[in-house]
């Protein structure tokens, strides 16, 4: 038997109480099920946000966790853009056709353009900061009649997302189909929820911040290493221009001396040339008026003759002018040789003078001539070039190393093409081959100073180099294009005309 008291006093528990009494237990046992629930959901939905780096995500999965989360039927994400609302992202449980029909509404209303009105609920809780109720939407005079029928919504609610710095936006939970209504409890959770949202969005930006930060260094570390890289590679160039020039100053001494010590018996050679034949044409002369003579004893015809054969004198008259020929053609290949190593060291020309370019490349083919001999055409295609303003010595050396290199890379027969024009105030020399390439992966190295795809024993790596640091020196360019297996060119782009004050500023 179940007693209540009443006034101080006991009595019996009519049946009816009792089952009020249950239904109410019920009820409140329900309730609190569900709460456990939602709350439950909200961890979730915590633990859930916080793998989320992405603002755009965020902002565009939230309905859809608000609705799956705290039971509501629609949700809306608003956010504010320069003092305007703008709807960023809407879910509705199973009304896809009727999101289809509020979105061509809100088109006929300009809502996307112009953002959601002043004066309406998601507006007036953006500027009050704080979150609104509504339980009969149907006395909202701000939204239109039409929006109202497709909507059909039975209470809504509107509170704002809040960040450290800013209110950014709205969250709006609907309700439609539910029995239920919209409580203090589902009040509190949707706030909780929207600040979620609001400490998401700054953890977010403080990552973003973070990697911005990142980023920056990276790209300050990225830069600061290539100039160290740049550097150290101009610091290379210089050691190994520095130790060119000298070995160039000592060779070209050399070589001058050569030169020089050469062309005085050549000379010699060369000049006495003439005079021998015309003493070889005497003897010649006399050597016919004898054996001529009539006066001349039998005896000494046959003695004569006997000379004549053991000496093989007619042999000899027809021999002798093959090898003045040939002494002469020896001595004038070795007079060029001298010229074109004279013409190649150009000491005499250790200052910024006006040189004739197809000059040094001509001097230079010659001194390679005995490498060009192997079956290698050399095709010429001179264009009409002003003089140039270079130093001679420095130039023929990236001749050498061009015309070098193209020889090298042919492997039997094959072709060398020179081609030279006037580019404006620059001209420009091509240097091309069809022999074995340059791997793609190589071009951007082949400059860089001890680099080389040679053999070990076959190259220093340091021609091309050099090379560009001569061109460098000139304030020209120097460009390289290559396919493997069918050959490479070498364009180099040099100013007729500079000052010898801004060279010096490079040396």
């Amino acid at each position: 038997m179940t007693y209540i008291k009443n006034m101080g006093r006991r009595r019996k528990v009519t049946a009816i109480e009792k089952i009020e009494l249950y239904n109410e237990m019920l009820a409140a046992q329900k309730k609190l099920l569900y709460a456990n629930r939602q709350l439950a959901a909200l961890n979730r939905v915590s633990n859930f946000f916080r793998k989320i780096f992405d603002e755009e995500k965020l902002f565009r999965i939230v309905p859809r966790v608000l609705c799956t989360a705290l039971d509501f039927d629609r949700a809306s994400l608003l956010i504010e853009k320069e003092g305007i609302l703008f709807r960023k992202s809407i879910y509705w449980r199973k009304e896809r056709d009727k999101l289809k029909q509020l979105e061509t509404l809100l088109k006929k209303f300009n809502v996307q353009e112009t953002g959601i009105p002043k004066g309406s609920v998601p507006y007036r809780c953006l500027e009050e900061g704080k979150t609104l109720f509504v339980k009969d939407p149907d006395s909202v005079i701000e939204i239109p009649q039409e929006m109202k029928d497709i909507l059909q919504t039975k209470a809504f609610v509107c509170t704002p997302i809040k960040t450290k710095n800013k209110t950014i936006g709205v969250l709006t939970g609907n309700l439609q189909y539910h029995e239920r209504e919209i409580d203090q409890q589902d009040i509190e959770r949707l706030e909780a929820f929207a600040n979620m949202v609001g400490l998401t969005v700054d953890n977010i930006r403080f990552y973003q911040t973070l990697e911005d930060q990142v980023e920056e260094r990276t790209r300050e570390l990225e830069s600061a290493n290539q100039e160290l890289t740049i550097a150290l590679q101009k610091l290379q160039r210089t050691q190994v221009q520095l130790v060119h020039s000298e070995k160039m100053a000592s060779l070209g001494q050399l070589v001058a001396g050569v030169a020089h010590e050469l062309n005085n018996p050549i000379n010699f050679i060369y000049s006495n040339m003439e005079p021998l034949r015309d003493y070889i044409k005497g003897l010649k002369s006399v050597l016919s008026a004898y054996s001529q003579l009539q006066s001349l004893s039998p005896e000494d015809v046959k003695t004569i003759n006997q000379i004549k054969q053991e000496v093989e004198l007619d042999y000899i008259l027809q021999d002798i002018e093959v090898l003045l020929n040939d002494f002469n053609e020896g001595a004038e290949r070795t007079k060029r040789i001298v010229q074109d190593l004279r013409s190649f060291s150009r000491l005499d020309e250790a200052e910024l003078k006006e040189v004739n370019i197809h000059e040094g490349i001509e001097s230079t083919l010659n001194l390679l001539r005995h490498r060009y001999k192997k079956g290698i055409r050399v095709h010429k295609s001179y264009g009409k070039l002003p003089l140039v303003e270079c130093y001679a010595s420095q130039l023929n050396q990236v001749f050498m190393n061009l015309l070098a290199n193209a020889e090298q890379a042919i492997e039997g027969e094959g072709d060398v093409w020179i081609q030279t024009r006037r580019a404006g105030n620059s001209v420009r020399i091509s240097i091309r081959d069809n022999g074995k390439g340059i791997p793609k992966e190589h071009l951007d190295r082949i400059f860089d100073p001890f680099f080389t795809t040679k053999s070990i024993g076959e190259g220093t790596g340091l021609g091309l180099s050099i090379t560009y640091g001569i061109i460098q020196k000139h304030r020209g360019t120097i460009s390289v294009e290559s396919e493997v297996g069918r050959g490479t060119t070498f364009v180099v782009k040099l100013p007729i005309k500079h000052s010898s004050k801004s060279i010096g500023r490079r040396q």
